[in-house]
């Protein structure tokens, strides 16, 4: 048996917002989302294979399929991975429009980890909609969620590091610039 592998999913394309640096062209963003059979499928054989998995879930947008899709999902990884071990991880990756607190608060239960594309004072730069707030960064930050915020840097922000750091540093919020 291999011991680890980290699995990019991507359950759909569909996207509520159209971010400027998307690799994924506008005609690619449609709605439709993996089925719950290929994730079943997906999880048998990983863990047939390896030891370990880590899973990123990835868009289009992932937070545009509703709960109840990532607690089947869940679910099915318990029947393949065990409940309550080491084997496997998760993140959603996302732009944090569809985060609520019921949201916020499984993955807080359930140890997935929400990882959100944001830049700060500079989040309208590379996003046509304003998405996630400050004042819900803050619930994530108190309420013991493991998150993080990921922001890219682009050409209208290239020697705006320092300051896109602070912003995040002085609400307490970690981040990784890339």
């Amino acid at each position: 048996m291999n011991p680890y592998i980290s699995v990019v999913v991507k359950p759909t394309l569909e996207c509520d917002i159209g971010c400027r640096h998307c690799y994924h062209r506008p005609e690619e963003r449609v709605k439709g989302h993996v089925s719950i059979d290929d994730v079943d499928r997906l999880f048998r054989m990983v863990s047939r294979e390896y030891e370990s998995a880590w899973f990123i879930w990835h868009g289009g947008e992932p937070l545009t399929l509703p709960l109840s899709f990532y607690k089947q999902v869940l679910d099915l990884q318990d029947k393949y991975f065990g409940v309550s071990n080491n084997r496997v991880g998760n993140t959603i990756q996302t732009n944090g429009v569809g985060i609520d607190r019921k949201f916020a608060n499984f993955c807080r239960d359930r140890k997935v980890n929400i990882g959100v594309s944001h830049e700060g004072p500079y989040n309208d730069v590379l996003r046509q909609k304003s998405q996630i707030s400050d004042a819900n960064l803050a619930y994530l930050s108190k309420k013991d969620h493991v998150f993080s915020v990921n922001s890219t840097i682009s050409a209208e922000t290239v020697g705006r590091q320092t300051e896109i750091y602070r912003h995040f540093r002085d609400r307490g919020i970690n981040q990784t610039l890339s």
